[in-house]
C-alpha cells in the first residue's frame, strides 16, 4: 500500500506544477503590453502588426515576429496596419449619395450627398440635406457644396431709384387726393411676408388688440384694415414713406422696394 501512496502522492505534486504553470502563463499573458498600433498580444508575447491591406490569417509563434499575413478579399479593406483576423466590410452609399472614390483594400468607399444636397463634416450623415435657396433681398455669398450649406447675406447696395433714395408723393396735390393715393396702395402691401405681420403693425402704431381683432373677425382682409386702423390714427400725418420705412426698419428691403415701384407704376404716387 506504501508505493501506491506515493504514486498519489507524486501525482498530485505533478498536477499542482503543471497548474502552477498554466498560471504563470495566463498571469505573463496578461502583463504582456505590446506597441499600439504595431504590435498585438499572443500567447504571453508581442505579434508584429500585418500592413494595411492585409489581415492575420495565421498569428506568430514567437515574440517580435510577423504571423502570416494575407490580402483583404474584394469588398474588404484595412486602412492602418493591423492584428485583425479579418478586413472591415467597404461601406455602401446611401439612395441620396454618390460614390466618390471606390473601395480598395487600403481605403473604404468614399461618398458624399448628391448636387443641391450637404451633409456636415462634423455630423452623422443619415440623410443629406437639402440646400437652402437665398431670400429675394439677400445674395449668395458661397454655393452650397457636398459638405456645406448655401451662405447668404443682406444685400447692401441700394436701388438705383426707391424708397431709401428719394421719397414718395402723391400724383395729386390735396388732402383728399393723398388719402386716395394711400388707401389704393394698401393692396399692395399684401405682398407682405406674413411672418413680419405683427412686427410691422405694431411697429407703425398698431395695438394688439387690433391685430388680434383684425385675425379673428377678417383675417382676408387683415392687412387692409390695419393699415385703415393705422391711418384714421394717423389723420393728417399719414403717408406711405413712413410704411416704407418701417419695412426698412425690419430689413424688408425688397418689400419695401417692390411695394414702392407698383405704387408709381400704377400711377399713386411718383418719385420726388
Amino acid at each position: 500500500m506504501v508505493p501506491i501512496i506515493i504514486a498519489l502522492i507524486h501525482v498530485g505534486h505533478g498536477a499542482a506544477e503543471l497548474g502552477f504553470a498554466a498560471e504563470l502563463q495566463n498571469r505573463t499573458a496578461r502583463q504582456t503590453i505590446c506597441m499600439e498600433n504595431q504590435e498585438y498580444p499572443h500567447n504571453g508575447f508581442c505579434c508584429k502588426n500585418c500592413e494595411a491591406g492585409t489581415y492575420v490569417k495565421e498569428k506568430c509563434s514567437r515574440n517580435q515576429e510577423k504571423g502570416t499575413c494575407s490580402s483583404c478579399e474584394v469588398g474588404t479593406y484595412a486602412e492602418h496596419p493591423t492584428g485583425m483576423e479579418q478586413c472591415l466590410q467597404c461601406s455602401q452609399c446611401h439612395r441620396d449619395q454618390i460614390v466618390v472614390a471606390e473601395c480598395t483594400s487600403t481605403r473604404n468607399t468614399k461618398c458624399e450627398c448628391k448636387p443641391g444636397t450637404f451633409c456636415l463634416p462634423d455630423e452623422p450623415c443619415e440623410v443629406c440635406k437639402k440646400c437652402a435657396k437665398c431670400k429675394a433681398d439677400e445674395e449668395e455669398v458661397s454655393r452650397c457644396t457636398a459638405t456645406s450649406n448655401t451662405k447668404c447675406r443682406k444685400r447692401n447696395s441700394p436701388p438705383t431709384e426707391g424708397p431709401t433714395d428719394k421719397p414718395l408723393v402723391s400724383n395729386n396735390t390735396d388732402t383728399i387726393g393723398e388719402e386716395e393715393s394711400l388707401s389704393k396702395s394698401f393692396d399692395l402691401f399684401d405682398t407682405l411676408d406674413v411672418r413680419y405681420h405683427n412686427k410691422f403693425f405694431r411697429s407703425i402704431g398698431v395695438s394688439d388688440n387690433a391685430i388680434k381683432v383684425a385675425e379673428t373677425q377678417h383675417p382676408v382682409d387683415k392687412v387692409y384694415d390695419l393699415l385703415r386702423v393705422w391711418m384714421q390714427k394717423e389723420g393728417l400725418r399719414a403717408n406711405i414713406n413712413t410704411l416704407l420705412q418701417a419695412l426698412l426698419d425690419l430689413d424688408q428691403r425688397y418689400s419695401a422696394e417692390h411695394i414702392a415701384s407698383k405704387a408709381v407704376e400704377r400711377g399713386y404716387y411718383k418719385y420726388e
